[in-house]
């Protein structure tokens, strides 16, 4: 039997009524990031407008700066909204924004397989070797909640599952990484290990910065990641929709012309070398090449595995989750 930790990620005061499992208490929800007004000078007009585009941490921090890049080539500035933002959006006459998001579970097995290659440093760092207030990708509370759940058998036995397991896992060690983790870890754990970190830090984010970019109207848009990737000439004509930038007058000849989506297709697409010169180059063209030719049976099979987790573990929050985004999607 496949071994999997039996955890339950409910926020505090939530209760579960799916299953008995409300053993363990995890941190809340990290405090919100709003957009940073610092580079964002609301001058904007109907033919110069000010332009802004976000996202957070696996929904497109490069593909926004790759945006961003592409417009300024042919005149029109865009202000970056930052890394990681949770609201601060809004609806000056002439200021238009994009949010790219994702989908909670692909955001999940993106993060899961991207952080057991250690490419950022965080992942790198012993879990317990730095305080609670320098983890600041959600690793910390991911390790609490994970070795606290681990070392509890009898509530293990209370959320046993045929499809998952019951058994716990050895939980994380604590003068190991990371990444050092899930690459120990079986699927169902590192899976879990990586839902639990981001339930507490990166799903949060996505969700708020929906909800509030929903709420200026036609001022923002929300766009999945996924989306893009699997379409790209309709996803460049979704943000021009977006950005209004048939009403910039300096764009008005190289839109007519085809120039700018021509440009956003050779620099923002998988195989772009835009793409490629990230520091994890290979395997983000490897994911984004993925998501444009659609699923394959293996990510699949990692978000059917990650399903079944989020009902009997996770209290349906990723469910829920995905629920709320897509009800803010323009």
């Amino acid at each position: 039997m496949t071994r999997s930790p039996a955890l339950l990620l409910l926020l505090a005061g939530t209760a579960f009524a799916a299953r008995n499992c409300s053993t363990f208490w995890v941190p809340p929800p990290e405090g919100r990031r709003r957009l940073s007004s610092a580079s964002i000078h609301y001058t904007g007009t109907k033919t110069t407008p000010t332009l802004v585009v976000a996202s957070n941490h696996k929904t497109g921090t490069f593909l926004s700066r790759c945006v961003v890049a592409v417009l300024q080539r042919f005149g029109q500035p865009v202000a970056l909204g930052g890394g990681h933002v949770s609201g601060g959006f809004g609806r000056d006459a002439y200021l238009f924004q994009v949010n790219f998001a994702r989908d909670p579970f692909v955001l999940v097995d993106s993060g899961y397989r991207y952080h057991r290659t250690g490419p950022e440093t965080w992942t790198r760092v012993a879990l317990d070797g730095a305080p609670p207030g320098k983890q600041y990708q959600g690793e910390g509370a991911a390790f609490r909640a994970f070795a606290a759940a681990a070392g509890s058998p009898a509530a293990a036995a209370a959320c046993a599952s045929e499809a998952l397991g019951a058994a716990p896992a050895e939980p994380p060690r604590r003068n190991e990484t990371y990444a050092d983790a899930l690459g120990r870890f079986s699927l169902r754990d590192g899976l879990l290990f990586e839902a639990l970190r981001s339930l507490h830090r990166d799903v949060p984010y996505v969700v708020r910065a929906a909800v509030d970019c929903g709420a200026q109207g036609a001022h923002c848009t929300t766009l999945l990641l996924d989306d893009i990737m699997a379409d790209l000439p309709g996803a460049f004509r979704r943000i021009a929709r977006a950005f209004r930038l048939a009403d910039v007058d300096r764009l008005a000849a190289p839109l007519a012309a085809g120039a700018v989506e021509r440009a956003f297709l050779d620099a923002c697409g998988p195989e772009s070398t835009f793409v490629a010169s990230k520091k994890d180059g290979s395997a983000t063209a490897r994911d984004a090449g993925s998501h444009r030719n659609g699923p394959d049976a293996e990510r699949a099979g990692r978000l059917a595995t990650l399903r079944d987790i989020d009902a009997v573990y996770l209290g349906g929050r990723l469910a829920a989750a995905n629920a709320t985004l897509r009800r803010h999607l323009r």
